[in-house]
C-alpha cells in the first residue's frame, strides 16, 4: 500500500495541535471529563442505600450486615460477577451461589408443599372417617 502524501489540510490540523497555545481546548475537555467522573463516583457512594441486618418474622436478626458485606467482599473477590461468561469459567472462580441458592429452594419448596399435601389428606381422612 503506498504512503500517500500529506495534504495541505492534514498539515494545517497537525500545526493547529501542536501549538501550545491551542491545548487549552482538549486540556478543558479532560478536566471537565475527570471532573464528572468524580462527581458520578461520589454520587454513587453517598447515595448508595444502607446496609441493615436481615430479621426474621419474629424479629430475631437473621443475617447481620457484616455478614452481608463479608458476602460482598467474597463476591468482588473471585470476580463472580463473571459467573457465566461467555468462555464458561465463572463457576471455577468461587462457589456457585446460583446454583446452591436454587437447590435450597427446590427442597424447602418440595418440603412446604409436601407437608401441606400430607397434612391435606390427613385432614380429608379425617373428615371422611368421622373423627
Amino acid at each position: 500500500m503506498p504512503i500517500l502524501p500529506a495534504t495541505d489540510t492534514d498539515r494545517t490540523a497537525l500545526r493547529w495541535l501542536m501549538t501550545p497555545r491551542n491545548w487549552w481546548i482538549p486540556l478543558c475537555i479532560i478536566t471537565a471529563s475527570g471532573a464528572g467522573v468524580a462527581w458520578i463516583r461520589h454520587q454513587t457512594y453517598h447515595d448508595a442505600p444502607p446496609i441493615a441486618d436481615m430479621a426474621g418474622p419474629d424479629g430475631r436478626v437473621m443475617i447481620t450486615a457484616q455478614a452481608i458485606g463479608d458476602g460482598q467482599e467474597v463476591f468482588l473477590k473471585y470476580a463472580l460477577m463473571e459467573y457465566g461468561s461467555m468462555f464458561g469459567d465463572g463457576a471455577g472462580r468461587g462457589p456457585d451461589f446460583t446454583a446452591e441458592a436454587l437447590h435450597l429452594l427446590a427442597e424447602n419448596a418440595s418440603a412446604y408443599h409436601a407437608g401441606e399435601w400430607l397434612d391435606g389428606t390427613a385432614l380429608l381422612l379425617r373428615q371422611r372417617s368421622g373423627r
